[in-house]
C-alpha cells in the first residue's frame, strides 16, 4: 500500500470520525433539550429563589434569604428546612406529561377555566420567573392536569406535587421552639419556681455556677439541651399586639436562655454567637396538655407539649454531677478505710494486687477489695445540701466513716465523711473533705464499708495449680494411701502394701478441687489459752485425716489436717501454727470424693482376692 492510499483512508476515517462526534454531539444536545423542556421549571432547585402558591385565593410565599428558607407571607418565619427541602424536590423532579391543546372553551373540563391551585415559581441568574395552574385530577387520581398560566397546552403531572403546593403555614414553618441548635450551647440559665440554676460549658464539660458551684453532670444537661431541641411547637398565634397577659407571658413561669456560638467560635472572650430566650407561660391550654410559650423579643405565641414542659424543670440536684470522687478504681494506688476509729491501709502493688500496708504476707481477696475500691469512687450523691445544719446535728464531730483514696501517682487524694442519717429523710450525710460540699448518700451506703480487715482477707485455705500435682499422701487414722501421677491416670497403693490400682483421673481431679474450694470462717491464735485449748481437743496437732500434695519435684503444694467438728464447725490446720475453721458442708464434700476413691480401691481389691 502507497502513502497516497494510505492518506486517502486516514482523511476518510477523519471524516466519518468527525461526522460521528457531530451527530453524538447533535443528538445529547437534542436529549438536553427535550429534557429541559420536559421539566416543570428549567432551573434546577439549587437556583430556586421564591414560591408563591395561591390556593382558593389564599397566597402563601416562601423566599431564600441568606441561603434560608422564610415564610414571607402571610406571616413573617424561619421555614422548617426538611419540609421545604420537600416542596422543591418535588418541584425539581416533576415533569409534563402527556401534552395536548385544549379547544377555546374547554379548559373548565380539566378544572382549569378558573384553577384554584397556581404556584409562582422564580429563580436567580436571568431573572426566571415561571407560573402554572393546577386543575382537576385525572380519572385514577394520580396526575393532575396543569398548565403554564394563560397557555393553550395541558400536561399532567403527578398528584404529589399538588400536595406539596397545598401545605399549609403550620406544615412549612420552623417548629423548633428556638432557632437554633442549643445541643451546641456552651451556657444556660434556667429561670422558674424561684430559682435560678446557671450553668457553664468548657473543656467538654459542663460546670454548675447558680445556685452554687460544683461539677455538673454533663449527661442529664445533654438530656435537657436534646428535650428542648427536639421538642416542636404547635397552634402557632402570630399578631403585633399579643395579650401576653392571656397567655401567661407577661410574667413567665418558666425561662430559658441559651448561648449558641457559631461555628468555630470558642466563646471564650469576644462572643461571636448568640442568646437565645425561650419564655413559657403559666396558662396552660383549655384540655391542660400544654402551655403557652414565645420567643423572648417575638411576635409569636405557640403552645410546648405539657409533657415536654415538665421535663424542662430539672431541680439543681438533678444537674449536678453525683460523682463523689473523681478517681476511678483503676487509678486508686492507695485507699484507707476509718471505720468508727479503727483503720484499715489497704496499698496496690507493682503487680497490681491489693496488700494491707506494710503486710506483704497476709493474702487479701481480690475480687472482694475491688468491689471495695469500685463502691467509693463510684458513690453517688442523692441530695445536695446547700445550707446543711451543724456539724454535730450532722454526726460529724462523730463521723461513723472517713474514706480515703489516693491516685497511685500520689498527686491526688480524695476524702469523704459520712455522719448521721438525716432525721425524715433516708440519706445519711456526708462531706467531701477537699471541697467542704455536704451532700446527702443512700443511707444503706455506709453499710458497704463498715467492714474488718477479717472481711477483706483471702478465705481461700489453698491456691495451687492442681496440673501441678504429682503425688498425694492421704492418711486416715494412721494408714496411708499414695497417690502417684502417670500420664493422665493416678496409680494407688496403700501403706504396707505393693499393690498398685489404677485410679481415674477425674476422681482425683474432683478431690483436689474439693480442697481448693475450703474457704475459713475464723482463724485461731495459739496464744489465746481458749484458742490453745481448742486446737488440743479437736485433735489439730496431730489430726486423723491428712492430705498432702506434692509437685514432681517433690515441693509441698498443700498440707491439710482436718480434726475434730464443733456444731457445724469443722476445725483444719494448713501447717503447724495455722489452725482455721471451715463449714461442715465443705468438708462432707471432701470425705464424699476421698469415699470414691476408697471404694474403688476397694472394688480392686476383691477382684484380686475372687481371681487369686
Amino acid at each position: 500500500m502507497n502513502v497516497k492510499k494510505t492518506l486517502i483512508i486516514a482523511i476518510v476515517f477523519m471524516a466519518i470520525l468527525g461526522y460521528y462526534l457531530w451527530d453524538q454531539n447533535r443528538l445529547l444536545k437534542q436529549q438536553t433539550r427535550k429534557e429541559a423542556e420536559s421539566r416543570l421549571v428549567t432551573p434546577h432547585r439549587e437556583d430556586l429563589t421564591a414560591i408563591s402558591v395561591t390556593n382558593e385565593g389564599k397566597t402563601l410565599k416562601l423566599a431564600r434569604e441568606n441561603d434560608e428558607w422564610q415564610i414571607v407571607e402571610p406571616v413573617k418565619a424561619l421555614a422548617d428546612k426538611s419540609a421545604v427541602e420537600g416542596l422543591l424536590s418535588q418541584i425539581d423532579q416533576t415533569k409534563k406529561e402527556n401534552p395536548f391543546e385544549v379547544a377555546e372553551g374547554k379548559l373548565g373540563d380539566y378544572g382549569l377555566a378558573k384553577p384554584r391551585l397556581t404556584a409562582q415559581i422564580e429563580a436567580a441568574g436571568k431573572k426566571y420567573s415561571d407560573k402554572i395552574e393546577l386543575g382537576a385530577k385525572t380519572p385514577d387520581d394520580a396526575q393532575v392536569y396543569t398548565r403554564e398560566a394563560g397557555g393553550k397546552n395541558v400536561f399532567v403531572v403527578p398528584a404529589a406535587l399538588q400536595t406539596e403546593l397545598t401545605k399549609t403555614v403550620t406544615d412549612l414553618r420552623d417548629k423548633r421552639l428556638l432557632p437554633a441548635d442549643l445541643t451546641e450551647a456552651t451556657t444556660m440559665t434556667l429561670t422558674y419556681g424561684g430559682q435560678i440554676l446557671k450553668a457553664q460549658k468548657k473543656n467538654d464539660h459542663w460546670k454548675m455556677l447558680l445556685p452554687s458551684e460544683g461539677p455538673a453532670d454533663d449527661q442529664n444537661i445533654g438530656e435537657l439541651l436534646r428535650t428542648i431541641y427536639n421538642s416542636r411547637a404547635s397552634d402557632f398565634i402570630d399578631t403585633a399586639t399579643l395579650d401576653l397577659a392571656r397567655y401567661g407571658l407577661a410574667k413567665p413561669a418558666w425561662k430559658g436562655a441559651f448561648y449558641v456560638a457559631k461555628t468555630g467560635d470558642t466563646a471564650t472572650t469576644e462572643p461571636k454567637g448568640r442568646e437565645w430566650t425561650l419564655l413559657i407561660g403559666d396558662a396552660p391550654t383549655s384540655d391542660a396538655k400544654a402551655r403557652y410559650a414565645m420567643q423572648e423579643g417575638g411576635h409569636t405565641v405557640f403552645q410546648v407539649k405539657a409533657e415536654d414542659y415538665g421535663k424542662m424543670r430539672p431541680s439543681y440536684d438533678d444537674l449536678r454531677d453525683k460523682a463523689l470522687f473523681t478517681l476511678k478504681p483503676d487509678q486508686v494506688g492507695t485507699a484507707i478505710l476509718n471505720v468508727k476509729g479503727n483503720v484499715i491501709r489497704l496499698t496496690r502493688d507493682a503487680a497490681g494486687q491489693w496488700r494491707f500496708a506494710g503486710d506483704d504476707r497476709t493474702a487479701l481477696d481480690q475480687l472482694t477489695v475491688d468491689q471495695k475500691i469500685r463502691d467509693l469512687t463510684e458513690m453517688k450523691a442523692v441530695k445536695f445540701i446547700t445550707t446543711p445544719p451543724i456539724d454535730a446535728q450532722m454526726g460529724f464531730n462523730k463521723p461513723t466513716l472517713v474514706l480515703t483514696v489516693a491516685s497511685k501517682d500520689g498527686r491526688t487524694t480524695e476524702t469523704l465523711m459520712t455522719g448521721e442519717k438525716a432525721p425524715t429523710e433516708n440519706y445519711v450525710y456526708a462531706r467531701q473533705m477537699n471541697t467542704g460540699q455536704t451532700y446527702g448518700i443512700d443511707w444503706t451506703v455506709p453499710g458497704k464499708f463498715i467492714v474488718t480487715p477479717t472481711d477483706l482477707e483471702d478465705k481461700a485455705v489453698y491456691r495451687f495449680d492442681i496440673d501441678l500435682a504429682h503425688k498425694i499422701e492421704l492418711t486416715e487414722n494412721g494408714r496411708t494411701i499414695t497417690f502417684v501421677k502417670k500420664g493422665q491416670s493416678w496409680t494407688a497403693k496403700a501403706q504396707g502394701s505393693d499393690k498398685e490400682y489404677q485410679i481415674e483421673g477425674p476422681k482425683i481431679s474432683s478431690m483436689l478441687y474439693k480442697v481448693m474450694a475450703l474457704n475459713w470462717k475464723r482463724k485461731l491464735d495459739p496464744k489465746t489459752s481458749q484458742d490453745a485449748t481448742l486446737i488440743k481437743t479437736m485433735n489439730l496437732e496431730s489430726p486423723p485425716r491428712q492430705i498432702a500434695v506434692y509437685d514432681d519435684q517433690g515441693k509441698q503444694l498443700a498440707w491439710l489436717g482436718q480434726g475434730g467438728i464443733e456444731a457445724t464447725n469443722v476445725y483444719i490446720s494448713r501447717g503447724k501454727s495455722d489452725y482455721m475453721t471451715v463449714d461442715q458442708f465443705q468438708t462432707d464434700d471432701l470425705k464424699r470424693s476421698i469415699d470414691a476413691i476408697t471404694a474403688e480401691m476397694t472394688k480392686a481389691a476383691d477382684k484380686d482376692k475372687d481371681k487369686s
